[in-house]
């Protein structure tokens, strides 16, 4: 089963879809991220660190079409 992983920058937020990892998770807890409707919201203000985030732990930043 393929899952998919993207980003996406709505008004001043930066929403991401991931699978579940556990390591993932802490770090967008650590980056102060809420999860909500199945997907984990940022400030746009810390954007490059969570697209380092998910190249750490995806291989990807989920900007272009990407499935795991």
């Amino acid at each position: 089963m393929s899952q998919q992983i993207s980003l996406q920058i709505i008004d001043d937020k930066v929403k991401v879809v991931t699978p579940y990892n556990a390591q993932f998770v802490q770090k967008c807890r650590n980056l102060r991220g809420t999860f909500k409707g199945g997907a984990w919201w940022f400030d746009d203000s810390i954007l490059d660190y969570v697209r380092e985030a998910l190249i750490q732990y995806f291989g990807t930043t989920g900007e272009t079409p990407f499935e795991t």
